[in-house]
């Protein structure tokens, strides 16, 4: 059974710390709601402050310890998550 999506989004984040060395701090959530689906993309790392362009953005790929996570809440992920056996009562028993 495999499992793949691709995102690509603009996520806005802030900077919540300023490092000794100068390097920034940064997290930021974005919520999309897409076919009765929740998506919480959650964004955390470290970057450089010359790594900011001079439009206020940086690449993903820039970001040190990047910690990007997609989050999904909704009917579609919570038929994925039952079992086999509840998946089977549903379709003889709706």
């Amino acid at each position: 059974l495999a499992n793949s999506h691709s995102v690509t989004a603009e996520i806005s984040v802030q900077v919540v710390d300023v490092l000794p060395n100068g390097n920034l701090v940064l997290e930021g959530v974005r919520v999309l709601t897409y076919s009765g689906e929740t998506y919480y993309m959650l964004t955390q790392g470290v970057c450089r402050p010359g790594d900011v362009s001079t439009a206020n953005t940086i690449n993903s790929s820039r970001i040190a310890d990047a910690r990007i996570e997609v989050v999904a809440e909704g009917s579609l992920s919570e038929a994925e998550r039952e079992g086999w056996g509840m998946k089977l009562a549903n379709r003889i028993s709706p």
